[in-house]
């Protein structure tokens, strides 16, 4: 088969569209942990407390969600316009 660019090239095009896909996916909202969720909320830890003291009221320039259900696992903090996603390891959690 005959390329009109080296296949290093065609290599590095897949995988920028690999990239744009995986940046612009869609996380799926799981509505079953929602009240998990908001009992997660009320019962953060020290370091989740101070950690959302920081990004809340979008004082990053960026709006936060915190303990946000996601597929099948609720995360700390997430970022829908960056789509980050922030979780914190704090000695005081227990499962």
């Amino acid at each position: 088969m005959c390329y009109p660019y080296p296949r290093f090239v065609h290599k590095i095009i897949d995988t920028t569209n690999l990239i744009y896909e995986l940046i612009n996916m869609k996380l799926w909202y799981n509505p079953e942990l929602k009240e998990k969720a908001k009992v997660l909320r009320s019962n953060s830890t020290l370091a989740e407390v101070l950690f959302w003291n920081q990004l809340r009221d979008k004082k990053l320039g960026y709006d936060f969600h915190r303990q946000k259900p996601i597929d099948y696992y609720i995360v700390d903090f997430y970022c829908p316009k960056l789509n980050l996603i922030i979780e914190i390891d704090d000695s005081d959690y227990k499962d």
